[in-house]
């Protein structure tokens, strides 16, 4: 009856073992079967497990090409790409900022918004994005940036405010070319 009840207890024990390794393996992404063949309440679960991980693997290389395109759009985008936090400090810059003002992304991050907008346009440029906080829609609008050289780039704005993020997210179109036209 000893080596029986080992037996018995042993094959019981056995998927129960190969289910845990399984869940811990995808805690840390390593992927390992899970008993799908077992009998009982275990074979189930490892069915459902075995579902859900598929399903959670396909969702994140799902979100990860999504990742990778808006990365791509974000880098290679001729319009100047700028995340501002709620004190108009930049959070984020498109490479496009050294082609159309003349400074790299990482000279921008961190620094406010008003050491770049012309004075005259400011208090313009503070309105409508303070609207924008307030709940109105997508704001478009029109300021010059001073380039490094001192010379002024008017910039057509597409401006929204997400207040999960709390932060302003703009795309702006350098007009200079259109205005001398």
């Amino acid at each position: 009856a000893m080596p029986l009840a080992f037996f018995v207890a042993r094959s019981l024990s056995r998927p129960l073992v190969q289910m845990t390794r399984a869940i811990e393996g995808f805690a840390h992404g390593i992927t390992l079967p899970a008993p799908v063949n077992a009998g009982g309440e275990i074979g189930v679960l490892a069915k459902s497990f075995t579902r859900m991980s598929e399903e959670m693997r396909a969702q994140t290389a799902s979100l990860t090409r999504e990742i990778e395109d808006r990365r791509r759009i974000f880098d290679t985008s001729l319009d100047l790409i700028v995340v501002l936090d709620q004190y108009d400090n930049f959070v984020q810059v498109s490479p496009s900022s050294k082609f159309i003002l003349d400074y790299a992304p990482e000279e921008l991050i961190g620094r406010n918004l008003a050491a770049f907008v012309h004075t005259q346009d400011m208090d313009a440029t503070r309105t409508e994005m303070r609207d924008s906080r307030i709940g109105r829609t997508t704001r478009n609008f029109e300021t010059r940036f001073v380039h490094r050289s001192g010379r002024l780039v008017p910039l057509a704005w597409n401006e929204t405010w997400s207040e999960g993020a709390m932060q302003h997210f703009l795309i702006g179109r350098d007009m200079t070319e259109a205005k001398a036209a």
